[in-house]
């Protein structure tokens, strides 16, 4: 999806079971690090994760927006709701998860449900887990056989396994990864790559343009910030009209508003 400011913008979903690995996933992609005290996911959480691609008109900036869902069955119908305009979804289990077969079918169902155009990925977390059996080469097996890109990664570790069976970093390439998946041609920032050969791809950091249209996509983190800005001006703006000496000023307005709300 193009954007006037962004250039680009896709949507990108990961699903799976509860105590996944998503959250930490995600946690890893946007802040490269891990969260020891990742709390289970409410319905949906938000991130984001910018890149660069070659166009025939040159670099342009993209942003991929990232929805971690809740792997509650109860919250399914509403997470569902944000397949439609994902660009991809990524099916996400535990290397040592004994019923990840079952897990798999039921979510990859879920999405042929939705009627999602959406390409699927599968992704393999907490690679680093050695007390139980590792399923890590069935689960490839298996998304070999249904033609899904197939990911191994370790939010605790902060590396990944992309396709081609190459170690990288998850907060510098696993989002250039996704995109790739949607058939963008990934190119690394020049400035960046002078300064380290393992520098994440970003963008100029311009915020997108907050949007309540449900054609288009909104960055929630503004949203929020705001929100927080109106309410703290109208907090302050309370303060000042009730605070003692300002009782001293004689206009009627003030009158009126200290007769309303004042104590």
């Amino acid at each position: 999806m193009t954007d006037g400011r962004f250039g680009i913008r896709e949507q990108v979903v990961l699903i799976g079971p509860v105590a996944s690995g998503k959250s930490c996933l995600l946690y890893q992609i946007e802040k490269g690090e891990f969260n020891k005290q990742q709390e289970l996911t409410y319905v949906i959480e938000h991130g984001k994760k910018d890149f660069q691609v070659e166009t025939s008109n040159g670099r342009v900036p993209g942003r991929l927006q990232i929805w971690d869902t809740s792997g509650v069955e109860d919250h399914v119908e509403i997470t569902s709701s944000y397949y439609s305009k994902a660009k991809v979804i990524a099916v996400c289990l535990r290397v040592s998860d004994p019923g990840w077969k079952v897990e798999a079918d039921k979510w990859i169902q879920e999405i042929t449900t939705t009627k999602s155009n959406a390409k699927i990925v599968f992704v393999a977390t907490q690679s680093d887990d050695t007390t139980g059996t590792n399923y890590t080469e069935a689960m490839r097996t298996y998304a070999n056989d249904k033609g899904y890109p197939f990911f191994v990664t370790s939010a605790k570790t902060g590396k990944y396994t992309d396709i081609d069976g190459v170690e990288k970093n998850i907060h510098n390439d696993f989002g250039n990864s996704l995109a790739r998946e949607m058939g963008y041609t990934v190119t690394r920032n020049l400035s960046l790559e002078s300064k380290s050969a393992s520098a994440p791809i970003t963008a100029s950091p311009v915020r997108p343009r907050v949007s309540f249209d449900e054609s288009d996509s909104f960055d929630p983190e503004a949203i929020i910030g705001f929100s927080l800005t109106g309410i703290g001006l109208v907090m302050l703006t309370f303060a000042f009209l009730t605070f003692p000496p300002f009782h001293l000023i004689p206009h009627p307005a003030v009158s009126t508003f200290l007769a309303l709300f004042g104590s």
